[in-house]
């Protein structure tokens, strides 16, 4: 009788485990395809916005094991101020992309122009230039 009990929980515990692996299965294949959308769709938006140029939705991944798995959606790439770094949350937020957000956007500081320093004057053929003497008259 307890083999029997044991062979019942065992096989059990063994159903239960496969249900919950293809039931995960299921999730990351639904959450895969929604990602793949929502990353489509904002792309053509960065791609269309002259301040998002350098930024792209990689879309949906999973971390760690299938059974105990982290869902990120995933953008990366560069903008040049806050403003555009939240403009770019709020784009990505706005579209309800699963699993959590992955926000690998960084913010440039523009290059500043450098003025080119003159070390030295190019030299001439030209003789210096003297400053006249200053003379003066003599009293008699």
């Amino acid at each position: 009788m307890r083999i029997k009990v044991a062979i019942v929980a065992v096989l059990l515990l063994l159903l239960g485990t496969i249900f919950v692996w293809l039931r995960n299965e299921q999730t990351y294949q639904k959450n895969l395809a929604k990602g793949e959308s929502v990353a489509m769709g904002l792309n053509a938006r960065f791609m269309a916005d002259p301040r998002f140029r350098e930024v792209k939705a990689l879309g949906y991944t999973e971390r760690g094991t299938r059974l105990w798995s982290h869902g990120f959606f995933q953008v990366a790439g560069s903008v040049y101020s806050t403003n555009d770094w939240l403009n770019v949350r709020s784009l990505v937020l706005a579209l309800d992309p699963p699993g959590r957000l992955d926000n690998k956007v960084t913010i440039k500081r523009p290059v500043q122009p450098v003025s080119p320093v003159v070390k030295n004057p190019t030299p001439t053929n030209k003789p210096a230039s003297k400053v006249p003497a200053r003379t003066t008259t003599r009293k008699k």
